[in-house]
């Protein structure tokens, strides 16, 4: 958890990937108070959050992408995430916390969203970085197997034949596609 800005909180969650910013607030939250969650990919050089890739790669189209919730002020604390959208992050920045309000890690918590397959398939080698690559295609894959295989979970959340077409002899090598593929 980072504080680039006054009043301004960016939560990373060490990798990229699709889902939900899930919203954990203990009972020291006034009711009314308005928390503004925005999603994003990457971050810009002062260390807020860079939204470009969501809002159309850099054309200009789109505006902002934010959940904002209003809490009741439960003493017993209280926990919020959205129901209707998910979107492609790493981080996700946080304003409208109460002055003096420190979030800890928990205050964020996010939760990864994909089809349920079991991981079928596996390369290790001798090179970390071959590793890694392997394991961010796995990501990606998992990203976009939604109820369809999507465009990209960040901002095209549609479903067109060669992104699931191109890439399927890798994503049937490294999961259990039967029951995914059903139709």
């Amino acid at each position: 958890v980072t504080n680039p800005v006054d009043g301004t909180w960016v939560f990373d969650f060490g990798q990229n990937f699709a889902g939900w910013p899930e919203l954990h607030l203990d009972g020291d939250v006034p009711a009314g108070t308005v928390i503004r969650m925005a999603p994003a990919e990457s971050l810009n050089a002062d260390g807020t959050v860079n939204q470009v890739s969501i809002m159309g790669g850099g054309s200009g189209r789109g505006t902002n992408v934010f959940n904002t919730y209003t809490a009741y002020g439960d003493p017993d604390g209280e926990t919020w995430r959205p129901r209707f959208q998910y979107f492609g992050m790493q981080y996700v920045q946080v304003t409208g916390l109460p002055a003096g309000y420190t979030p800890t890690p928990e205050t964020i918590t996010g939760l990864r969203l994909g089809a349920a397959v079991d991981r079928v398939g596996d390369v290790t080698t001798s090179d970390a970085r071959i590793n890694r690559i392997h394991r961010m295609a796995q990501y990606s894959f998992m990203s976009n197997m939604m109820a369809t295989f999507t465009d990209c979970p960040g901002r095209e959340k549609l479903s067109y034949p060669a992104d699931y077409l191109m890439p399927i002899d890798s994503i049937d090598a490294n999961f259990d596609l039967a029951a995914y593929l059903r139709w």
